[in-house]
């Protein structure tokens, strides 16, 4: 290499991670990378999913409470998720099948008592809740979706529309192929008798 320098000629040293960093750092690059490793890349897409743009933009659900984004990459132990709560009034607490008047969505932990304290203030009462993560997992969300039909029939109108958002806005992140680590949840829950 020393001897091209002496000689005049300008050279550089790519290494795989700046090669790879260089393809995939435009659609161009991208492109060519697909072409020339469509393993590869196939591999890396799946592994590394994105959210569909089935909307034309990202729907994108917020906490209530400290407007973080519950849908995008959870990266604990900082962040530990999302709540979805189902929202009675708290009159009917004792009552067999309140309906469901509204619905919430809050940061796990973090932001639990200042939730707990705004549903107190309207009156209102959590009656369940999911995991907001569990609806990003492909399967998951499948079997949650069929698992709450029946909360659906609950809800009031407005809390219809919220549920029908977050739904929308979580299949963006599920319509796609599983990653291996999701592939082997689904393996697990089928070999404890969970439904898909």
């Amino acid at each position: 290499m020393d001897k091209l320098k002496n000689l005049g000629f300008e050279y550089q040293i790519f290494d795989n991670r700046r090669i790879e960093r260089e393809l995939l750092r435009t659609p161009e690059g991208l492109a060519l990378a697909k072409r020339y490793f469509p393993l590869s890349i196939q591999q890396l897409v799946t592994e590394n999913p994105s959210p569909v743009l089935i909307f034309g933009e990202l729907h994108v659900v917020k906490c209530e409470i400290c407007g973080r984004d519950l849908l995008g990459k959870i990266e604990p132990p900082a962040f530990l998720g999302g709540v979805l709560g189902y929202c009675i009034k708290a009159e009917h607490i004792h009552n067999n099948e309140p309906s469901i008047v509204d619905l919430c969505w809050y940061c796990k932990v973090k932001c639990m008592r200042n939730m707990e304290q705004r549903l107190k203030e309207t009156d209102l009462e959590e009656d369940g809740w999911d995991d907001v993560h569990d609806y990003l997992h492909p399967t998951r969300f499948l079997s949650l979706l069929l698992s709450n039909c029946d909360l659906v029939t609950r809800m009031n109108s407005k809390a219809r529309a919220k549920f029908e958002l977050f739904v929308t806005s979580a299949f963006q992140y599920v319509s796609r192929e599983l990653t291996l680590e999701e592939k082997e949840i689904r393996e697990r829950m089928q070999e404890m008798g969970m439904s898909i």
